[in-house]
This record gives C-alpha cells, structure tokens and sequence, in this order.
C-alpha cells in the first residue's frame, strides 16, 4: 500500500466525488496551511429535542448548550496538550482521535453506524489532494444514500490528527478508517478488515488489509466519561452526537429565522430531510427544502472550530519538540510510555 500523505487544507473538491474503493494513496499536507476562521456563536434559547427525538434511543439526550459543546472539546485538547508535555505519544493521538470522533459526530449529524465506518477517502479526494465538499453514504439501518457535508470544523480537526499523526510516524492511507484503536502499537494488538475487490459473483482478490475500526463498545465510553467528568447532566451515549447535531440545528434556525414557530417548523422539517425520515420525500417536495438549503445548514454549524483552530496555533512549537524528543528517544532505546 502506498504511502499516505495529508489533504491541502486550502484546498475543497466543489465536484460530486463518491468514493473510490480502489484508492490507496493521499497526497501529502501541508501543515501551514492550518485553517483559520471565526466560529459563529448562536444564543441558547430553548431545547426541542423532545420533537426531534428517536424512538429507538429516547434515553439519550443531546448536549444541549454551546458552552458544555466546548467544554467536551476543551476536556480532549488538553488531554492531548498534557500528552505533548510529558511526551507521552499514545495519550496525544488517542485525544486528538476523540476529539475528532466528536467534532465529526456533532457536525455531521450521522449514526454511530456509519460515522465509525468513515475512510480517509470519504473526506479527501485522491486527485486534488483535496478535502471534498460532501461525499455520499449508504445509511447501515436505512441502506438510503445521504450527502454528507465537510465542513470547516470537520477539516480542520483532521488535518490536526493528519499532522500529528505524520509526526510521529503513525501513517494513514486513504483506505484506512477515521476512528481505530491508536493504542494497538503492536500488530498483533491489531484487529484488520480485508480490502476486496470483487472479481466476479463468487470470487474477490484480497488487495490489503486495514486496522479495523473501532467497536460500539469501544465508541460509548468516548463521549460518556468526558460528560460525567464535566458534570455535564444527562445520558449521553453513542447517540448524543446526532441529537447534538439536531439540537445545533434547531439553534441555527432560530438564530437566522428568530424565536417563533416558523423557526421551529422549518427547523424540524429540514431534520426530517437530513435524517431521511418517513416523511422526508413528502416534506422535500411540498416546501421546497432544496440541497442548497442543506448545504448552507451543515456546512455553517461547524461546531468546535475555534477551539481546534486555536489549539493548533498554540500548540504548533509543543508538537514540533515533542516529536523531536520521541524521535531522540526512540534512536536511543530509552523507555518511555506510551
């Protein structure tokens, strides 16, 4: 398999790019280009998850307010920044991992299904070496094909684990998946997924093998032990992302609409569109929710970009060193942990 390299960060694939099961290369990033951008914040004003909750998960809730939304992120970047201090390399990809499972859960807005499922060819263009616009899935639990927006906070949360991961040798392909267990150093600490390719009806050639993503079980306690450690209230599991994403939406409606019940509508209408719904072909066709629409909501809620957009800029010098000393380490054999 081709050695990996990073997305320009500058640089969005505007073109509809499904992805390519047969890519297995990245093209290399370039670290300076970090992104930059103001993160809008919205006024918390009420909670409508009891309109938008599922069935199926009525037990968790979204984490309905900006500030516990920012809190979580804080409580993974520090951890990763404590991680850079003690040179402990393990702790600060194992973070940064996380806080990028949450930034993309929160924007994205997908089950737990198919964010765990996500490839670096998802998201970058194997051309341009470019992140795309949007990319498409196939929902797991509806198996109904879903544009998908890469926003700015999705990017710029990857590109930090892209470069953190370059320097420390930790390389990715584009066939690899987004959320892995970056503490299995040892390959047989690794569990692996066949890459096939499909011959005919009954035979397939096995092209190479990628590092499994990470489980259901594996994915809970992420986000449930940074609430509880916060005291941030509520049962918050695999689900509270996409609830999250829904909560945010509502809050963009209101913030663009105003506090009255169009806002609402329109906010719980668009929900049933992005979420592909029952009624979504219906409520698509009747109000005229458009993919413009969609495009605007999703690719302007980047939640936590500032906050990764700060932490890189300030921790730009502590990455650099800290590389620099696993390296000395490492050629000296000394020990230290991971």
């Amino acid at each position: 398999m081709k050695t990996i390299t990073y997305p320009m960060t500058n640089k969005i694939n505007n073109q509809n790019n499904n992805l390519n099961d047969n890519v297995t290369d990245l093209t290399i990033i370039n670290t300076s280009n970090f992104i930059s951008g103001n993160w809008n914040n919205i006024n918390n004003i009420t909670n409508l998850m009891n309109y938008i909750s599922e069935p199926c998960d009525k037990t968790q809730e979204a984490i309905a307010s900006f500030d516990d939304i920012n809190k979580v992120i804080a409580y993974y970047l520090d951890n990763a920044y404590s991680g850079l201090v003690n040179v402990n390399i393990e702790k600060v990809i194992v973070s940064l991992r996380n806080v990028m499972l949450f930034i993309c859960g929160i924007n994205m807005g997908i089950r737990v299904s198919d964010l765990r499922k996500l490839r670096y060819a998802h998201l970058i263009d194997s051309n341009s070496g470019g992140f795309k616009k949007y990319f498409f899935i196939n929902e797991k639990k509806t198996s109904k094909a879903n544009r998908i927006y890469v926003n700015e906070a999705v990017r710029t949360i990857v590109t930090l684990f892209l470069q953190v991961t370059n320097a420390f040798g930790r390389v990715k392909t584009l066939q690899d998946y987004l959320f892995v267990d970056e503490r299995a150093v040892e390959e047989s600490d690794k569990s692996y997924e066949e890459i096939l390719m499909p011959l005919n009806n009954e035979y397939s050639v096995v092209l190479d093998k990628v590092q499994a993503p990470l489980s259901y079980t594996s994915i809970s306690p992420i986000t449930t032990k940074a609430c509880k450690y916060l005291g941030i209230k509520g049962k918050h599991n695999t689900h509270c992302l996409r609830k999250t994403f829904a909560w945010a939406v509502t809050e963009y409606y209101k913030d663009y609409y105003g506090v009255d019940d169009n806002s609402n509508s329109r906010a719980l209408l668009f929900l049933q569109y992005r979420f592909k719904h029952s009624s979504t072909l219906i409520t698509e066709h009747y109000l005229g929710l458009t993919n413009k629409e969609d495009e605007t909501v999703c690719m302007n809620l980047n939640l936590g970009l500032k906050y990764v957009s700060d932490w890189m800029k300030l921790c730009s010098d502590e990455i650099s060193k800290c590389s620099t000393e696993y390296k000395h380490r490492k050629e000296n054999n000394r020990w230290y942990c991971y």
